[in-house]
């Protein structure tokens, strides 16, 4: 009421004006324009969701017409913060920041098969997709205490690719992440709600990312954010990351970690961003007993569980140049401990060469620390901290 008093006032004082006054005052740059037009950046926003707590800050107008949801304000108040979801398999996802969830969120999802999305630019300089897992649950290979099914195996070719038990047909739930530049992130199954992946999208305008979730029988969720990234972005991770931490300190754990269950057919960086007057990086085992913070699986010779470094043949980590005060340097690290004596006893890893990197691989075989006593292997879940120069 308020506001439509004083629009009327206006309107009557200018009415009331000698028409040569309005003129003069015109030519003078002096007349105050009863309308202004606001603008302000489309980003990022805190929703009031909880299950989808971020969105784009716009206008309520644009929010309406793109078919998202208004969650907020943003903007000092000019903007609303929408929030985009999509849930019906076979969609083509053109906004950013949108949520894509299993149909009927948050109740599970039971239907078996592919539930494909695509993801097409929203602008012509994107170049990169983040995925953030709010939620992600999908079953996994395991096995008993008889070596008859695949640990660790994700996905519908389990059979062929298990070779350690290549007659057992197994089949996984899976998420496959593509881009248009033939290197991918690994193909995961398992717990990895609060985990994150980036894929490469490719450069030209028309390319796309295809997020494929796999399921088979029993209950599956994910939520997933996906934000998309221009090319000139200064927070754009180097290509090849599929993972890339900030900050002097956080912590770093293998897809599938949260299941107790190392994953097979992996290949993939962790990168770290190196912070400013920082020149090295130390890794060491999380606290936490439950999964087992460190066991990378190296049947040929780390069955007994002793810690292996640079002779690892299943599975490993992989730090350029590190090393174990006081021991020489090495490059890859197995077995039961992260460290370099027998047993079980860890150790923290150190290195100085840039960029920093935890890279991880896993071949095609059953992950289990030895096949004679068939116990899965965890992978790993480490600290880090950065140390200055």
């Amino acid at each position: 009421m308020i506001a439509k008093t004083i629009l009327t006032l206006c309107l009557l004082v200018l009415a009331s004006a000698n028409p040569a006054e309005v003129s003069l005052k015109q030519r003078a740059g002096r007349v105050l324009s009863l309308f202004s037009i606001v603008q302000f950046p489309n980003d990022i926003c805190t929703s009031s969701s909880t299950a989808q707590p971020n969105g784009l800050c716009l206008a309520s107008s644009e929010c309406s017409a793109k078919s998202g949801l208004a969650s907020g304000n943003c903007a000092s108040g000019f903007g609303v913060c929408c929030v985009f979801t999509v849930s019906t398999c076979g969609s083509t996802i053109s906004n950013n920041v949108t949520y894509i969830t299993n149909p009927g969120f948050p109740a599970a999802y039971t239907t078996t098969g592919d539930c494909k999305f695509t993801v097409s630019k929203c602008s012509a300089d994107i170049c990169q997709l983040r995925l953030d897992f709010d939620t992600l649950a999908l079953g996994v290979a395991t096995g008993p205490a008889v070596a008859t099914t695949c640990f660790g195996c994700c996905g519908s070719g389990c059979t062929s690719d298990c070779i350690a038990n290549s007659a057992i047909a197994t089949v996984a739930d899976s998420l496959t992440v593509a881009g248009q530049t033939g290197v991918n992130p690994p193909v995961i199954c398992g717990i990895n709600t609060g985990y994150h992946m980036y894929v490469d999208m490719g450069t030209a305008s028309t390319d796309t990312a295809t997020i494929d979730f796999y399921t088979t029988t029993g209950n599956k969720y994910w939520n997933a954010k996906v934000t998309q990234i221009p090319c000139d972005a200064t927070y754009r991770p180097p290509s090849g990351c599929t993972q890339y931490y900030t900050g002097t300190t956080g912590t770093i754990a293998s897809y599938g970690f949260g299941s107790g269950q190392l994953l097979g057919s992996q290949q993939y960086q962790n990168c770290i961003r190196q912070e400013a007057g920082y020149c090295g990086v130390t890794y060491a085992e999380n606290p936490t007993t439950s999964p087992d913070p460190f066991i990378m699986t190296n049947d040929a010779i780390a069955a007994s569980g002793q810690s292996v470094v640079d002779l690892c043949i299943n599975s490993y980590v992989r730090v350029p140049d590190g090393s174990f005060v006081p021991t020489t340097q090495a490059n890859q690290y197995c077995g039961a401990a992260l460290g370099v004596t027998a047993g079980t006893t860890p150790a923290p890893l150190s290195s100085t060469t840039a960029p920093f990197t935890l890279g991880v691989f896993s071949d095609s075989s059953s992950m289990e620390q030895a096949q004679t006593a068939n116990t899965a292997a965890t992978g790993f879940n480490l600290n880090y901290i950065q140390t200055t120069c």
